[in-house]
């Protein structure tokens, strides 16, 4: 197993969080408060470790994290942080190896196309991009055309870039105030996925059955898709996403309500308000020059 000494900004917890993690069969989820229905449905989950930083105990294993990079120099609750180590000791016997989710080959697969960038613009407040460094042999992740660095100043980085699309829907629940529906990936059945690695793209097809089985990847000729051994960063990019113009998400149900998240009381962490920072999707397409 790797250790990774710095994770986040934790922040609350999603529907997709555990719809995703569900095919690694008992995984701990790392979030900050949420929506009253979203925490309560965690913590009903045997096959989660649930590990809420916004309650004791488990809050002992986040701590805020000074720097004056961007985002924890923003302060709370952009610089709430924990670490595998922290969350293992809260967990000790979740060290369970999870399945094969990727499949590994250094040999490039055929068919693949040289690709320079993909441009993965969830809203007008996440414009992301990886851009590809043969120098660092490594996808290099911007955000909002600035490099996006961590607390130590490193920018993300990622051997393997895998972007599936996925239907979206909007939830039951108002996140953030009024007019703010929770959006709702759908991470089961199958849609198009595009795998980046070593400068190029390959498109395919992933597929996940049901929640419980494990996602996989196959290209157009029907094979497995292989990775670079090295690190993945998954997006998930909404399959309505087919022209540069903005449509608004589905009618409101008569039974959606309005929940904020708070956390008072002398043993909670300094973090007084979780609020959502997804917003309305804008429907533009992944963007792969070819």
């Amino acid at each position: 197993m790797q250790n990774a000494p710095l994770i986040g900004p934790v922040r609350s917890v999603r529907w997709d969080d555990w719809n995703i993690l569900q095919q690694y069969r008992h995984a701990i989820l790392a979030y900050s408060g949420g929506i009253l229905p979203w925490t309560n449905q965690v913590a009903s989950l045997a096959w989660i470790y649930n590990a809420n930083g916004s309650v004791e105990p488990t809050a002992n294993a986040f701590y805020r994290y000074n720097s004056s990079v961007l985002p924890a120099s923003l302060g709370a609750p952009y610089n709430y942080y924990t670490s595998t180590s922290e969350l293992w000791g809260l967990f000790p016997r979740a060290r369970t190896l999870p399945p094969r989710i990727f499949r590994y080959s250094r040999a490039v697969p055929a068919g693949a196309t040289p690709v320079a960038s993909a441009s993965v613009p969830f809203s007008v407040e996440s414009p992301v991009v990886w851009q590809w460094s043969q120098t660092a042999g490594q996808w290099l992740r911007s955000y909002n055309a600035q490099p996006d660095n961590d607390p130590a100043g490193q920018q993300l980085h990622a051997t393997n870039v895998v972007i599936q699309m996925v239907q979206v829907q909007a939830g039951p629940y108002n996140e953030s105030g009024a007019d703010s529906p929770d959006v709702e990936s759908i991470t089961t059945g199958t849609g198009t996925a595009y795998v980046l690695r070593d400068g190029l793209r390959e498109t395919g097809t992933w597929s996940r059955p049901s929640g419980g089985t494990s996602r996989s990847s196959r290209s157009r000729t029907g094979n497995r898709s292989p990775s670079s051994p090295g690190r993945h960063g998954t997006r998930w990019s909404p399959t309505q996403s087919q022209s540069p113009s903005r449509t608004e998400p589905p009618a409101a149900a008569n039974t959606r309500r309005t929940l904020l998240s708070e956390t008072t009381g002398a043993t909670t962490p300094p973090l007084t308000r979780v609020r959502s920072a997804r917003r309305a999707l804008l429907r533009v397409p992944v963007s792969l020059p070819t």
